[in-house]
């Protein structure tokens, strides 16, 4: 009996969680995400917001399209989400919201072909104020943008919490002079929903009112949580994550005088403060 209701409370509590009544999106449904546009000025930027949003609907071979502009495009399909990939000129699935195993990706990049593993980490409920979003964690392998173990949060039927809506997929050898992080806010039927503490539409411009110097910036790696430790910072900073052969694997800022590294190695960590620019080498054993 015991056993029996272990299962049954197992099943009950997945079906829960990966459960959620189909959106109907309309024109005009938006996507928030934090956006910091390039400074000329190191460890001082602003911090604005960009929007993705639904400009027009379609109907093609008996599917809804919803379009985003430039070309971007995407579906909903038995609980997945495709996103049109303009290098294979074809749909490609991104999130399988239904899914608890892996599943494969394919995407362009550089011209060519690439397959991505999915990894499902694990899968729970997001709780915003009154809105409970199914959540899953994602690890994705050969994704060309971030180290194999890094976690992408996803929403479902909302999306990726950063960088853009779909996967951010093949980027990691460009380096990208603006940086869009932090999904903020998701509004679609006149209810939004703020994924943090802030306003949607916020701006601020983020400077120094004290000098830091290299020297007084000591970086501790923490193996048990995958988290590097930056002591010395009173406030958070960009960074870039660089490995050996100088490619651009994380551009971001700190959060709370952290950042996320759980793939073993040796790397540079390139932190911008004001007036200067500081290197530090991280081994993750």
């Amino acid at each position: 009996m015991k056993n029996f209701l272990l299962t049954f409370f197992s099943f009950f509590c997945l079906n829960l969680i990966i459960s959620q009544q189909m959106p109907n999106y309309q024109i005009g449904t938006t996507w928030t995400f934090e956006y910091i546009p390039e400074s000329p000025k190191p460890g001082e930027y602003f911090v604005k917001f960009k929007n993705y949003q639904i400009m027009d609907t379609v109907h093609s071979n008996g599917r809804l399209i919803y379009c985003l502009g430039d070309r971007d495009s995407f579906y909903l399909e038995d609980d997945k989400m495709f996103f049109w990939d303009d290098g294979l000129k074809s749909y490609e699935m991104h999130y399988d919201f239904a899914s608890v195993t892996d599943y494969e990706i394919k995407y362009s990049f550089l011209g060519k072909f690439h397959l991505a593993k999915v990894k499902v980490d694990s899968v729970y409920n997001t709780i915003v104020n009154s809105d409970t979003i199914p959540t899953q964690i994602l690890k994705i392998e050969n994704n060309g943008s971030y180290p194999d173990e890094e976690p992408f949060i996803v929403y479902k039927y909302i999306g990726a919490s950063r960088s853009e809506i779909k996967l951010h997929l093949g980027y990691g050898l460009i380096e990208l002079r603006d940086i869009v992080s932090d999904l903020r806010c998701f509004t679609s039927e006149n209810k939004t929903i703020n994924f943090q503490s802030y306003p949607c539409d916020s701006t601020w411009y983020v400077t120094s009112t004290s000098e830091i110097g290299k020297d007084e910036l000591i970086v501790h790696p923490n193996p048990t949580y995958d988290q590097v430790y930056i002591d010395g910072l009173d406030y958070d900073i960009l960074y870039d994550l660089i490995d050996l052969q100088g490619n651009l694997l994380v551009r971001d800022r700190t959060k709370l005088g952290k950042i996320s590294l759980e793939k073993p190695g040796l790397f540079v960590l390139k932190l911008y403060l004001p007036n200067q620019i500081v290197l530090k080498r991280i081994v993750k054993l």
